[in-house]
């Protein structure tokens, strides 16, 4: 049996079971209408040659509707209509004239269907301005290409009617690290299950096995869960399977190659070191802290940029670490390494004085003159000057304010040039706190999308915080990572404790007069001693 007439024998069954019960009911099928054998539906289905088409109003005009309406106001055991049919029905005539009769059958495994690239309207190119097309039918909320697929999202009804989900049936996960198997990170991207299914579906191949990952700590939808084992069951009908994505083990002996440790001597000196970073071995499931080395987080960035160059899939990573425990280096490094493979690097910082302190850094301690940073102190001659120097290869690591870089087409800094590596400071800036503080940063992970979605840029992101909650009611983490749109991160959450910050508490007796002046005093005899 194939996925066609799997899903085409379940809809035929609910209208046969339903149509049992009550006659000339209207049921409207949301969802993939071309999977459908109408064969035995050609007496119910109100409008077959339309029935499977995506069309708006010059498919769906106003004869059009006369002849539907006629038609539906016919006895018949039941009538049936596609999403898109009812949604420009209902558009011609008040929809609480059929609030009695409609019955929606909905494909609830996804909120994507596809298109033909005929279909696909959204086509601008300007990264800043995503309009909705003015032709897109009414029944799609937007159209999206995910690689060289193309897909709608459903815009649903205003209206409450009753739905009947098509799938019900659950299978529970087990747990696999197989490197071999597709990767599906819901956690940080919200299509990627959908795009899976569509895939095995349009390429008419169910059998395919993919892992999905999973935060346990992350604030997560449970019916995003519960969909997950609902595709899981569809998939073990027919070969395929989903899994759980076993803990990823933090490399606490990782040796770092001889390649890394000479670009660490030759921009931070002969004497350098990587230095240990702890971070919470499993923040999942306890405290406990594993100490790692610089050097894996340098090479993991490294990795990721080198997938990006071949095409292949490629990983953003997030990180937590506190003040003072050498973050700058953790990307400045890998930047170097990007600018002696011809490609730039963009810093996006909030502070000017933060980002005029690292590229000074960098010049002067690290003999790296390849950087600059552009920002409201420069003047417009300056700003131009840095920007042709970016666009002819002058200069490799350009920091800027996440407006500014916001307030372009990427093209406009870097020209013809490949963006190889994407770093976001004050990453914290992102989410729900950060919005009253810096508002842009709100808009920074659409921006990124777009950058990567018109330009076809494969470059990966990486974000650095000192201030993050991991998971929980008040997260912080996976609302930015969230919010970024990053794909499948590597997370390393730093230990939040500073060995080198203490807290002295004194109790006092209560002064019973001149607490002020008293309070100085012992103050100042605390300083001194």
């Amino acid at each position: 049996m194939t996925f066609s007439e799997f899903y085409s024998n379940k809809i035929i069954q609910i209208l046969r079971e339903q149509s049992a019960k009550r006659t000339n009911k209207i049921y409207v099928v949301l969802g993939q209408t071309d999977l459908i054998d109408k064969s035995d539906l050609l007496t119910n289905i109100t409008d077959v040659e339309t029935f499977h088409l995506n069309g708006n109003e010059e498919l769906f005009n106003k004869p059009w509707f006369i002849t539907m309406f006629t038609k539906l106001n016919f006895e018949n055991s039941f009538h049936v209509l596609s999403y898109a049919q009812f949604s420009y029905l209902i558009n011609y005539i008040d929809s609480s004239f059929f609030k009695d009769r409609v019955i929606i059958i909905q494909d609830n495994l996804r909120r994507l269907f596809p298109i033909t690239r005929n279909e696909y309207l959204e086509e601008s190119s300007d990264e800043n301005i995503e309009a909705r097309p003015e032709e897109i039918p009414i029944y799609q909320a937007e159209q999206i290409q995910i690689k060289d697929y193309f897909f709608y999202s459903v815009r649903t009804l205003n209206d409450d009617f009753t739905t009947i989900n098509l799938f019900e049936e659950k299978t529970e996960l087990s747990e696999s690290d197989n490197s071999d198997f597709e990767n599906i990170d819901i956690s940080s991207d919200q299509t990627a299950l959908d795009f899976f299914l569509n895939t095995c579906i349009l390429e008419n191949n169910l059998q395919k096995k993919a892992i999905v990952k999973i935060y346990p700590k992350q604030p997560i939808n449970s019916s995003i869960l519960k969909n997950v084992e609902k595709v899981n069951y569809v998939l073990n009908l027919f070969g395929g399977s989903l899994s759980l994505l076993k803990e990823e083990i933090i490399k606490e002996n990782y040796q770092v190659n001889q390649s890394t440790k000479d670009l660490l001597l030759k921009f931070w000196g002969e004497k350098a070191e990587f230095r240990g970073l702890k971070v919470y071995r499993n923040p999942n499931v306890g405290n406990q802290v594993s100490e790692i080395s610089q050097g894996l987080i340098v090479e993991t960035i490294i990795k990721e940029y080198e997938n990006s160059k071949r095409n292949e899939r490629r990983r953003d990573l997030f990180l937590t670490a506190p003040t003072g425990a050498g973050k700058s280096l953790l990307f400045q490094l890998p930047a170097f390494y990007v600018s002696q493979s011809g490609d730039i690097t963009i810093v996006i910082s909030p502070l000017i004085a933060l980002m005029k302190d690292q590229v000074n850094a960098i010049i002067t301690d690290r003999n790296f003159d390849k950087v600059a940073y552009l920002n409201s102190e420069l003047s417009l001659i300056d700003r131009e000057r840095v920007i042709e120097n970016c666009q002819s290869g002058e200069i490799d690591i350009l920091y800027m304010s996440p407006e500014l870089f916001m307030s372009y087409d990427i093209k406009h800094f870097i020209g013809e040039r490949k963006l190889g590596l994407l770093v976001i400071d004050e990453a914290h800036l992102i989410t729900t706190w950060g919005r009253d503080f810096r508002v842009d940063y709100w808009f920074l992970g659409n921006h990124v999308r777009k950058v990567r979605k018109y330009h076809n840029l494969r470059f990966p992101m990486v974000a650095v915080t000192a201030t993050a909650i991991y998971g929980g009611a008040n997260d912080m983490v996976f609302d930015s990572i969230d919010s970024l749109v990053m794909h499948n991160p590597h997370v390393f959450i730093g230990q939040v404790k500073r060995s080198d910050i203490t807290f002295a508490v004194n109790n006092h007796d209560r002064f019973s007069a001149n607490y002020e002046s008293n309070k100085l005093a012992q103050t100042v005899d605390f300083i001194k001693k």
